[in-house]
């Protein structure tokens, strides 16, 4: 059985899939510890700011898609290479090459999904 795409084409698609990925992007790792009295304390801790695509999605997407209630607030696309969880958190510190003011943090929505060419999750702004 022939593969409808040969690995080398696969990898060109690859290759040019992360080129669209305009956004930086640091993946913030859930660590539990317990307090003294056994009560858990969150902390996220900031790995490497790596390249990433961030689409914020509209009201009329989120109506749209959902109803009144907003549920995911944007998706992100990020290399396959990448290491995601649905306990992390996603800071975006630039849109487009350009340094945000302050940087945004989301909530990562379910599971990340693995696409042909890209690692795609949906996001929520944390609170």
């Amino acid at each position: 059985m022939t593969s409808v795409l040969a690995s080398h084409h696969l990898t060109d698609i690859r290759a040019d899939a992360v080129k669209t990925l305009w956004d930086t992007c640091v993946i913030q790792v859930l660590t539990t510890a317990r307090d003294d009295l056994g009560q858990p304390i969150k902390t996220y801790t900031d790995g490497s700011a790596i390249s990433c695509g961030v689409y914020l999605r509209s009201a009329s997407d989120v109506s749209a898609a959902f109803g009144t209630a907003a549920q995911v607030d944007a998706t992100l696309r990020l290399p396959l290479t990448t290491t995601l969880t649905k306990d992390d958190r996603v800071k975006v510190t630039h849109r487009q090459g350009i340094a945000l003011t302050t940087a945004e943090i989301f909530e990562v929505v379910g599971e990340p999904r693995r696409g042909l060419s890209l690692l795609v999750a949906d996001l929520k702004r944390s609170t």
